[in-house]
């Protein structure tokens, strides 16, 4: 055995213990509890737009509400650790990947994808746990601060086609139903269950960031950042359109189904390595 193939080794041997540990476990199973916890609000959000109030339906809104509470600051940062921990879990995964072919690197995109995604919304829990809330639409901010310097169109523009395309894999996940194999549960009632939810849920979560890639495509094209728009715009456009009030209530369900499915998934996830799994 060579030394870099020890060195894999023991590498693979800590990333397996620390996955297998009851303390990471919890964590990582708190991440989803709270991410669920995060889609209901920013649906209850959604349905006040639809209904003609002033209301900021994204993941800023939904932390603001959460840390209006009496016990906000505690409980923004359980939901830091939370988010955390599950990154740190996906993170743990993509070591523990093997190979290097095709299947290998699709096995690796998943966890990959996760990791960003909670450590990202992790990030504002701690900025809102420490009193450092954002002011504002940061996706204008972004936008701005891009569009301000020699190629920023080129990379506002990126920025839209990778919105699109998230926004596509996330359809192309609720009607195909992919996402059924991450429960692991023997109850029938509990699977048909996560169907439904995340069937709409990933159709919901979908149409919300096709919409904010076209804001992001708009303002790339007319080197305006303030035709940019996160979640919140995204929504208060579709209720824009033609019966966009229905269209919003219906994205608006979906988000709050998406946490129905985020629930589901805290208890009957798949938290296991891919060394066992296979």
């Amino acid at each position: 055995m060579t030394s870099s193939e020890y060195r894999r080794k023991v590498v693979r041997r800590v990333a397996t213990a620390a996955q297998d540990s009851t303390v990471l476990h919890g964590l990582a199973r708190a991440g989803l509890l709270f991410n669920g916890v995060l889609h209901v609000i920013i649906g209850i959000l959604a349905f006040a737009i639809a209904f003609g109030e002033k209301s900021t339906a994204n993941h800023d809104g939904a932390f603001a509400q959460l840390s209006a509470g009496p016990i906000g600051g505690p409980l923004l940062w359980a939901t830091v650790a939370g988010f955390w921990g599950f990154a740190l879990f996906q993170l743990l995964t993509l070591v523990l990947v093997r190979g290097r072919g095709r299947t290998a690197w699709v096995a690796r995109a998943k966890p990959f994808g996760r990791a960003l995604a909670y450590v990202a919304l992790g990030w504002i829990a701690y900025r809102f746990a420490t009193g450092n809330s954002p002011e504002g639409s940061e996706a204008q901010s972004v936008s701005a601060d891009l569009l301000s310097h020699p190629g920023g169109v080129v990379v506002v523009f990126a920025i839209a086609i990778a919105l699109l395309a998230t926004g596509v894999s996330f359809v192309v996940i609720g009607v195909r139903q992919r996402f059924v194999h991450d429960i692991q549960s023997h109850r029938a009632v509990v699977n048909r269950a996560a169907r439904l939810f995340g069937t709409v849920g990933y159709v919901a979560k979908g149409i919300a960031f096709l919409t904010i890639g076209v804001l992001f495509s708009i303002a790339a094209i007319t080197a305006d950042a303030t035709r940019a728009g996160g979640l919140d715009g995204a929504l208060e456009s579709l209720r824009r359109l033609p019966s966009g009030n229905v269209v919003l209530t219906v994205v608006a369900l979906g988000f709050i189904l998406f946490g129905l499915y985020c629930f589901i998934r805290t208890k009957y996830e798949r938290l296991e390595h891919p060394v066992r799994s296979r």
